[in-house]
């Protein structure tokens, strides 16, 4: 793992434990039950995205690897999940989708893949965010 992606993955725990304290959920650690019930017991996949106000884009993963020198993805974010929401966002606010919605619209290639360091996946801008999350959340 280097570092790059530990850090990214360290600063994703610390905002899923920030949504974990909004929505007093309970968080699945192990492996067996994130992959049987999802990350938590809301059915909720926890994403950070740091960028968000500065770009004005959301991006989605579909797709990461652990070190920028491998040569293969594998399916992550809303492609891996087998939560029913997916949640986006920063410590100012954040989206909720469909994950099912999520990976229709990948499906179709409704919006154009990019590539970011470790993670493949697509953005949505603000405005298009809006217009398919099924809620918003000002913390």
């Amino acid at each position: 793992m280097t570092d790059y992606y530990a850090e990214k993955l360290q600063e994703g725990l610390e905002y899923q434990d920030f949504v974990t304290k909004y929505f007093s959920l309970c968080c699945y650690s192990s492996k067996k039950w994130q992959n049987e019930q999802g990350e938590n017991t809301l059915g909720m996949e926890i994403k950070y995205d740091k960028v968000l106000e500065r770009t004005g884009n959301v991006y989605i993963e579909t797709h990461e690897k652990t070190n920028k020198d491998n040569e293969d993805f594998v399916e992550s974010g809303c492609l891996r999940t087998n939560s029913w929401l997916y949640l986006i966002g920063n410590y100012t606010f954040a989206y909720v989708f469909s994950t099912k919605q999520l990976k229709n619209m990948f499906e179709k290639h409704v919006f154009a893949e990019k590539e970011i360091g470790t993670s493949k996946g697509f953005l949505l801008s603000s405005n298009e965010a809006h217009k398919y999350c099924i809620h918003e959340i000002l913390y």
